[in-house]
């Protein structure tokens, strides 16, 4: 798959995760109700998108292993810092919310919550991080193509 193609799926596992994520924050919203059956059922979606918080993790790792090869090339060496940073920051973070939705009760999810909430920003700070990195690689790749062009078209026949 080549670059462009890499980022187009990024881009667009972005805007599904975004969806996601407006769901999943109206739902912790409903844990506050003092209706216990809206917690139940509130509680029990969040357990149904465990497999959602587990493919942010996975997009995380994806775009790893993607960014070490051909991504390189476009991005400097703090921004890989970074965004290695805040992927790991974000593993630890779904790894604690499953943990949080293990063990949250009918009485007891103030602490599911809240953490829903701070993953839930993270992830999105995230995204616009992520965002940033990709504008910032298409403008290299399409000076690239750019500079091609005007060299095929400039330069003398051999």
């Amino acid at each position: 798959m080549d670059v462009s193609t890499r980022l187009d799926y990024f881009h667009k596992e972005h805007e599904d995760f975004l969806r996601f994520l407006d769901d999943w924050e109206r739902t912790l919203e409903t844990l506050a109700s003092k209706d216990q059956d809206s917690v139940r059922t509130a509680l029990s979606r969040l357990r149904e998108m465990q497999p959602n918080l587990k493919a942010i993790e996975s997009h995380c790792s994806s775009e790893e292993l993607n960014v070490e090869d051909p991504y390189r090339n476009f991005l400097e060496k703090g921004q890989l810092e970074q965004l290695k940073k805040e992927h790991l920051e974000l593993a630890h973070m779904v790894t604690d919310m499953l943990s949080e939705l293990r063990f949250a009760t009918l009485y007891e999810t103030e602490r599911a919550r809240s953490a829903g909430h701070e993953l839930a920003g993270l992830v999105r700070r995230h995204m616009r991080f992520e965002e940033k990195l990709l504008e910032e690689i298409a403008d290299k790749l399409s000076a690239e193509a750019e500079e091609k062009v005007l060299l095929r078209y400039t330069q003398a026949p051999e």
